[in-house]
């Protein structure tokens, strides 16, 4: 079953709409006639509906394969993303996937949750060079620079990486996260 509005009154719902502007397009609307299995009650169709929902930070390559429009290719590298990320933190980060765009992004959102699954943290005062420029966020120059910082004293915070002048405001909200001391 297909999300969206279906009635006046599912229109009405929406709280940025005025009244007024409703009553001036009211006798305008058209809603599509809604599609359903006859031979589902409405709590079935609900729990079908539920049960495609997905938590994205532990479904395994089967889970993710059932959601409309991930295949195998993509459960795939939803995996290794996730992995060589440390879990998401948002659902947008599937766009960083290379050939994920905003239409299978748009196709498949409504049916991806987070999950309550803790992130994999890098431990910034203890990781090696390689192991923290394997990180999708983190270049080799930019782990070798937060390595060589640490080397003249440990971190007290993980502010202190911006320091280096490799990492800016940006890739630090991005990478925060994902360290830890």
């Amino acid at each position: 079953s297909k999300r969206g509005l279906r009635s006046a009154e599912d229109l009405k719902k929406i709280f940025v709409l005025p009244k007024v502007l409703f009553d001036l397009i009211e006798d305008s609307l058209y809603f599509p006639a809604q599609e359903y299995d006859s031979n589902r009650s409405s709590q079935e169709q609900v729990e079908v509906e539920n049960d495609l929902i997905v938590q994205l930070n532990s479904a395994t390559n089967n889970e993710l394969e059932r959601i409309p429009g991930i295949g195998p290719y993509f459960a795939k590298k939803m995996i290794e993303y996730r992995e060589k990320l440390g879990g998401f933190v948002g659902k947008e980060q599937l766009l960083e996937i290379w050939k994920f765009d905003e239409v299978k992004y748009n196709e498949v959102a409504d049916f991806i949750v987070l999950g309550d699954i803790p992130l994999s943290k890098i431990n910034i005062n203890t990781v090696s060079i390689e192991v923290l420029s394997d990180h999708p966020y983190i270049s080799y120059s930019v782990a070798n620079s937060i390595v060589k910082m640490r080397i003249h004293h440990h971190y007290s915070a993980v502010e202190d990486i911006k320091k280096s002048v490799l990492i800016d405001e940006e890739l630090f909200r991005k990478l925060k996260p994902y360290l830890e001391l």
